[in-house]
């Protein structure tokens, strides 16, 4: 295991002060500067563009030290794919690629980089079965690899892979979605009405679905259901949907409130 003093070292060479929470992360598995990469990615994550290039910056010295190590063009590779650089994040992720072929989560990225900024399904379907075969239990690959085959139309595969997802990790949105919306295009409606409710407890703030299975659910005439989601969006169009689902519960007073406050909204003529 490198010693804290080594990882003080790498550190301090770099003027990068994180010292104390690298020190307790480092294993046998991951050397000193891959540890400070990830501790520099995982910083910048939850931040903003600023904070994604400033850590780009600090990735990039870092991979200039160790030439040969493929987890650090993997992450500057993601970071180029949240910033929405698609040249660069192609390249940097295709360059981890070929240094390491079992670098599942560098497959995945470049997946995401074919699918979200190229509109190509089909080279993102290459990336994601490759990021599967590294790691057969990846929940997140099969979820995009299912998006997109719903994409390309394959509707089987896509709920194949969207199963094998929240099979490996049921908390995930995504797959609840695509089951939910690949079932209502086969007309199943149950099926269909199930997952867009699943998919809504775990993401219940995408106001755009929400509203679409409210929908499902007015043709349904699932009253209770139809409350309940519309109760909880601030998109003034489900009013009219809450008012209806209100004076099915008998509920006439609140429903008129409702239709009146939708009205308010209303630019006039």
């Amino acid at each position: 295991m490198f010693s804290r003093l080594m990882l003080i070292l790498v550190v301090g060479s770099i003027g990068i002060g994180r010292v104390a929470s690298q020190a307790t992360v480092v294993d046998a598995g991951q050397s000193p500067t891959s540890v400070l990469a990830d501790s520099i990615f995982n910083a910048a994550a939850g931040g903003n563009q600023d904070a994604w290039r400033a850590a780009v910056s600090e990735i990039q010295i870092l991979a200039s030290t160790a030439p040969t190590e493929a987890k650090l063009p993997a992450l500057l590779g993601a970071l180029y794919l949240r910033l929405e650089e698609r040249d660069s994040a192609r390249a940097t992720l295709e360059r981890a690629t070929r240094m390491d072929t079992t670098l599942a989560a560098a497959y995945f990225a470049l997946g995401r980089v074919h699918l979200e900024l190229r509109d190509k399904p089909d080279d993102a379907i290459k990336q994601f079965e490759a990021a599967i075969r590294a790691d057969s239990t990846y929940a997140d690959a099969h979820a995009q690899l299912g998006l997109a085959y719903q994409i390309k139309g394959k509707r089987r595969l896509a709920r194949r892979h969207s199963d094998r997802a929240i099979r490996y990790e049921p908390r995930l949105a995504l797959p609840y979605r695509i089951l939910a919306e690949t079932y209502a295009e086969d007309e199943n409606r149950a099926a269909s009405l199930i997952y867009f409710k699943r998919y809504l407890d775990r993401n219940p703030d995408d106001q755009k679905t929400a509203y679409t299975f409210s929908l499902k659910l007015l043709e349904e005439e699932e009253w209770e259901q139809l409350f309940e989601v519309t109760s909880r969006l601030d998109d003034t169009l489900a009013l009219p949907l809450l008012a209806t689902s209100l004076i099915h519960k008998g509920e006439h007073e609140a429903a008129q409130a409702a239709f009146q406050d939708y009205i308010a909204t209303l630019e006039p003529e």
